[in-house]
């Protein structure tokens, strides 16, 4: 019962402090060209000033619709504080740069190649590593909010060898 009640306060806790965060970015929205041209290192979106910030306001709604932010913060609470889950899981695929991931498509930082590849303007570097994108897909959970279709998990199944008294294994 601990265990539920923990989640609980946790689960709480994670969408106050999304709540905040996505008040806190919506309020600087006029900023967020300036933020996205230091973040990627490309001044195209302070030169596309207005479609810039059309396109972060849809990025902050996306992060809200799919919940990020209360997502990783819970995930990372539960494990500090509940320990690794029980059972653990083997995330297996390829990404076919379908754009899914990308906040259904609505990240500020995907472009778009002629084949109709997805692509991050901000992929690997020093502020992508710190988001949620670098460590895609990191559970079941996140391939699912996604519907993708190119990753899936597996538990991984641990084997115990009983030990028979007197031999040595």
């Amino acid at each position: 019962m601990a265990g539920f009640e923990a989640t609980g306060w946790i689960k709480a806790f994670s969408h106050v402090v999304q709540a905040f965060a996505l008040a806190l970015m919506a309020i600087f929205l006029p900023a967020a060209p300036i933020a996205c041209a230091i973040m990627s290192g490309r001044t195209q979106f302070l030169r596309q000033y207005a479609t810039s910030v059309k396109r972060s306001g849809q990025s902050l709604r996306a992060l809200y619709q799919a919940d990020v932010i209360a997502r990783n913060l819970e995930r990372c609470m539960e494990q500090l504080f509940l320990g690794p889950s029980p059972v653990q899981y083997s995330v297996q695929g390829t990404c076919t740069h379908c754009g899914k991931c990308c906040l259904d498509s609505a990240c500020v930082f995907l472009e778009w190649s002629d084949s109709g590849q997805s692509r991050c303007s901000i992929y690997n570097n020093w502020f992508w590593k710190l988001t949620s994108c670098g460590a895609y897909p990191i559970d079941a959970q996140s391939i699912a909010v996604y519907d993708c279709q190119a990753f899936k998990t597996i538990p991984i199944r641990t084997i115990h060898i009983m030990q028979v008294p007197g031999r040595q294994a």
